[in-house]
């Protein structure tokens, strides 16, 4: 039996986090026989590390990954990952805005492809957020698809799964700490000819309230994209 290796960074989620765990603890042990569930805490000021290390003391499934200093999503995913010893290895954001119920196919999906990801862009997805969310994440996403000539169609969901071999190839080619990690292994992954299926997801999310930073990210974005680019290219042709 496959086991899988599920990824789930978090930083400041005190006010959540442990009644997420409380749900993805009953939701594997209901749809797998075989698992590990990865928490990562990328640096966290309050006590969400705390939380996590008091729940899953019990549970030999369960582990916990902690450091004093936030690095970034991408960085906690790539520690997790390093961590995991699952044949297929993937993460979901631990906000949960999209829901567990997409990990119970993913041991069958990713038996006919290498890569498995959410998206809220393909037929079949359904998006609930607000109007500015809606415009900046399609933009975000075409602008990444013309500059890196992408054929994925929703670069920054949050969950993606990975077979063991895949990850092992890609995870040493991605140096992203942060909220840039994603495209960059998806366009690594693309280089490298592996397959990517996008599963349609119903979601709702973004109404916290948006950070400065969002701006400032969105207008540096073409510029991060061809430095990222240009960086990964560098790496492919010298191992030719």
């Amino acid at each position: 039996m496959q086991k899988i290796s599920i990824v789930i960074p978090f930083y400041n989620e005190s006010k959540i986090i442990g009644k997420n765990i409380s749900e993805v603890k009953k939701y594997c042990d209901k749809h797998f026989s075989n698992y590990e569930v990865i928490f990562v805490n990328d640096g966290s000021l309050d006590d969400s590390a705390e939380i996590v290390r008091s729940y899953i003391r019990p549970y030999s499934s369960l582990h916990i990954i902690s450091y004093n200093k936030n690095y970034g999503r991408g960085q906690a995913i790539r520690r997790g990952f390093e961590k995991a010893n699952g044949d297929i290895v993937g993460f979901i954001d631990c906000d949960l805005e999209i829901k567990l119920e997409y990990l119970a196919n993913i041991p069958k999906l990713i038996s006919s492809y290498d890569i498995v990801i959410a998206s809220k862009f393909v037929p079949g997805a359904k998006v609930n957020t607000t109007i500015l969310r809606k415009i900046s994440s399609y933009f975000y996403n075409k602008v990444i698809k013309i500059l890196l000539n992408s054929k994925i169609n929703d670069h920054q969901a949050g969950l993606k799964f990975f077979k063991k071999k895949v990850m092992l190839d890609l995870l040493p080619n991605t140096e992203e700490k942060g909220w840039l990690w994603d495209m960059e292994v998806l366009y690594l992954a693309q280089k490298k000819h592996y397959t990517v299926l996008e599963i349609p997801i119903e979601i709702s999310y973004g109404y916290r309230k948006i950070r400065y930073s969002f701006f400032t990210d969105f207008l540096k974005l073409p510029f991060a994209i061809l430095t990222l680019k240009r960086r990964v290219d560098k790496g492919i042709n010298e191992k030719k």
